[in-house]
């Protein structure tokens, strides 16, 4: 089985990420993480940074970013 979550959503958002909260720009039902490139449903969204935009899968993965980055 393929290990890639690539859901057949029907469109991406964009979001404008804030601290606990973000904002729809254009709705839709998933973002992209932006490390592994899989889709993350919008009601599951848990994880971003607000000073890159970026949405992540995990609390590991968004941890494994940071600390590519120190």
């Amino acid at each position: 089985m393929e290990n890639n979550k690539r859901y057949n959503f029907k469109s991406e958002a964009i979001l404008k990420y804030s601290h606990g909260e973000f904002d729809i720009i254009t709705p839709g039902d998933y973002v992209i993480c932006a490390v592994t490139g899989n889709s993350i449903n919008i009601e599951d969204l848990k994880y971003w940074n607000v000073d890159k935009q970026e949405a992540y899968e995990s609390a590991d993965i968004a941890l494994k970013r940071y600390k590519n980055e120190l």
